[in-house]
């Protein structure tokens, strides 16, 4: 392992004094954060002697830890992680003067032998250092409690009984085996996951102040700094504000602000600079990452976000009163929300990620809404993923401005081609453009909701809300 240490020793420290607080005791825990947050770097942070040294002193001496991620496995299953977990003892055998196995576990196509083969490797490190703990770090265990039996988790369990409780796991994922899988899996699931880590659950949120601010002033350029209208701090409690200190949102303004894709002005609101970084595609494939990451219970109570804020009154009553207060604690945890001091009221700790999911979903009453500035619709309040042609466009303007009347083709020809009708020619073109204008716009082609063909007289804008959601 690389002693070097990219990250000061006091990274996240109240994070990690949670986990080696676990540890120290002799037990498991469960880190669960957002995409992009930055649950891997911490994990890399927290297996470095120099860190390990640092909280746990003498201890960490006779403590091995073995990071491995669902990423690295050939393909997600028991197999692939017991042979995994067998090769990463390797090293830790070597130290201890024990001759390698002749079979190489990755080869293993058995997962009793696999799990076994494990079995065996940490006995025998155990009868070597009565005080050795060994500590398994799991980063990206989504799929794994997804797609992987719930045996899997009652193994380590076992595996853990074995070396009476001389080995520990430490759990990472976007998401608890609750929030995820199918139904007839999730509980059993849940209850392993409960069990193996006896209700640590620990939340890995966004950056505090000080780390944040110290990325930004390592991620920019010193040869930057000139060119900027803003000041080194005046920057830096910018862009920890609009990210709210997510880790991966921050780098990626880093980037594109090293790249030139983004111009910031003097006296920059974070309104303006959010609406801004939304317009680079690469900000905004960052924010539906961390949106897709987010379990559907946890997107069902966002999408009720107004304004940033949040009431848990205004949650779909589709949910019990114990669903949505389990729902909240767990972006509570994840530092999704913040909750209001004085208030019963939360907010989302970005205003980058408040304003990406305003733009996905509103709130405002069922029906059409059309931003003719951005191309763009939303359905019932939800943002569809086309954008409109000009033609398209100019089609939807027409009948928009003459909602529910029903509109001649001679009319909408002359104000979409601004030509004069010809049935010849202009009902199939027409009827090409209505068709496709479904399409993108979402309105079901087979059986339209919103923009009707009326035989024999022309088209009808139905349910249009006259406004996008944007100017609410």
């Amino acid at each position: 392992m690389d002693n070097k240490l990219e990250r000061p020793l006091q990274f996240r420290w109240q994070d990690a004094e949670n986990v080696m607080n676990v540890l120290r005791a002799g037990n498991s825990c469960a880190l669960l954060g957002m995409d992009g947050v930055g649950k891997s770097r911490f994990m890399q942070h927290l297996v470095m002697p120099a860190v390990l040294e640092h909280y746990l002193g003498e201890k960490s001496k006779h403590m091995h830890c073995l990071l491995l991620s669902a990423h690295e496995l050939t393909s997600i299953s028991a197999l692939a992680c017991y042979r995994r977990m067998a090769l990463l003892l390797n090293e830790v055998m070597r130290r201890y003067g024990l001759p390698p196995a002749e079979e190489n576990p990755l080869l293993l196509t058995n997962e009793d032998i696999a799990s076994t083969l494990l079995l065996q490797r940490v006995e025998q490190l155990m009868q070597q250092d009565e005080q050795l703990t060994l500590v398994y770090f799991f980063d990206e265990l989504d799929s794994v409690y997804t797609q992987v039996e719930p045996q899997f988790l009652r193994f380590l369990q076992a595996l853990r009984y074995r070396a009476q409780g001389r080995v520990c796991y430490v759990l990472a994922s976007n998401n608890p085996p609750k929030l995820l899988g199918e139904t007839r899996t999730r509980k059993q699931m849940s209850d392993a996951f409960s069990e193996l880590v006896n209700g640590r659950v620990l939340g890995v949120r966004p950056l505090e102040r000080e780390d944040a601010y110290l990325l930004i002033e390592r991620g920019l350029p010193a040869a930057l700094h000139e060119g900027f209208p803003l000041s080194l701090v005046t920057l830096q409690r910018l862009l920890f504000e609009v990210t709210g200190g997510h880790h991966g949102l921050l780098r990626t303004t880093l980037l594109l602000l090293e790249q030139g894709q983004v111009a910031l002005q003097e006296r920059e609101s974070i309104t303006t600079l959010s609406e801004k970084l939304l317009r680079n595609g690469t900000i905004n494939s960052k924010c539906e990452q961390l949106w897709e990451s987010l379990s559907e219970p946890e997107q069902q109570c966002l999408k009720q976000l107004q304004k940033g804020q949040l009431v848990k009154a205004t949650v779909s009553q589709q949910l019990t009163n114990r669903q949505v207060n389990d729902i909240f604690a767990w972006l509570q945890l994840k530092g999704v929300l913040v909750e209001s001091s004085r208030s019963k009221t939360y907010r989302c700790f970005s205003p980058l990620l408040a304003t990406y999911i305003s733009h996905q979903f509103s709130a405002a009453s069922p029906g059409l809404q059309i931003d003719f500035t951005r191309y763009r619709c939303w359905i019932d309040g939800v943002l569809q993923t086309d954008y409109l042609r000009p033609h398209e466009l100019r089609l939807l303007r027409y009948l928009a401005d003459h909602a529910g009347e029903v509109c001649s083709r001679r009319d909408t020809t002359r104000a979409v081609y601004n030509e004069a009708y010809s049935s010849a020619t202009d009902d199939a073109r027409l009827d090409a453009l209505v068709e496709r204008t479904r399409r993108h716009m979402g309105d079901d082609p087979r059986a339209p909701r919103f923009l009707i063909t009326v035989r024999g007289a022309g088209h009808q804008l139905n349910e249009y809300l006259s406004r996008d959601p944007q100017t609410e």
